[in-house]
């Protein structure tokens, strides 16, 4: 199975209008990565970022691995986890 990365990044001064877009944009991108049968969707955030990881929870990751840097990886729960 081929595995590809993408990195979705959102500039913007206002931290109000990135929790907005994120809560909204991610759901529905999860939604339709799952209707075209990608079931394998990682994530990782910084673990001070309580805003992002709240958003990432909000559209079904869970935490999978907490490293000795300062991020989090999440995966998908979705039934189909990363290998």
């Amino acid at each position: 199975m081929q595995e590809l990365f993408y990195t979705i990044c959102i500039a913007s001064g206002d931290e109000t209008t990135l929790l907005y877009l994120m809560n909204e944009l991610l759901p529905a991108v999860v939604e339709q990565l799952l209707a075209d049968g990608i079931g394998r969707i990682g994530a990782v955030v910084n673990r001070q970022n309580i805003a992002a990881k709240k958003v990432l929870k909000k559209a079904r990751f869970k935490k999978i691995h907490a490293s000795t840097s300062n991020r989090i990886s999440m995966k998908l729960d979705s039934g189909v986890g990363l290998a």
